[in-house]
């Protein structure tokens, strides 16, 4: 049997490289869980496909189509929009300056049976970067996409 013995001198340099390599594998590993997951939507009917996976009925034929560019800075423009937009892992906040495509589909089944919701997706491309479902009523407002319970 063979005893190691280690003076101060080595075991500090190897302790401090054991937390370095731990605390870059917990970065990492944070790191790869915020990633925002990529949607992709093909058009019209891809995003109507998609607001049926949360949920939505829509009408299959948007409302409105429009090309619009987005602002170079988001964070300070449309700091709201951003901040629902982070909460539900879609990637907005990192957009600005883009052409984008804005997709705005009639909700047939918001519950209490409300006619005048509408849902927006923002597509870059085929990929959604930003989506919301609008009350347009006196009452109304601006809320995830996710089907309310």
């Amino acid at each position: 049997m063979r005893i190691v013995h280690l003076s101060r001198r080595r075991l500090l340099p190897a302790l401090l490289l054991l937390l370095a390599a731990l605390a870059a594998a917990l970065f990492f590993a944070l790191k790869k869980q915020s990633a925002p997951q990529t949607i992709y939507a093909d058009g019209a009917a891809g995003c109507a496909a998609y607001l049926q996976k949360l949920g939505w009925e829509v009408d299959p034929e948007p409302v409105e189509t429009l090309q619009l560019r987005l602002p170079d800075d988001l964070a300070e423009r449309f700091a709201d929009y951003t901040a629902l937009q982070n909460a539900q892992g879609l990637p907005f906040a990192s957009c600005g300056g883009q052409t984008v495509c804005r997709y705005t589909f009639r909700l047939t089944n918001y519950p209490g049976g409300r006619t005048d919701a509408q849902a927006n997706l923002l597509l870059s491309g085929t990929a959604v970067i930003a989506g919301d479902v609008m009350l347009l009523g006196e009452d109304g407002g601006q809320f995830p996409l996710a089907y309310p319970k």
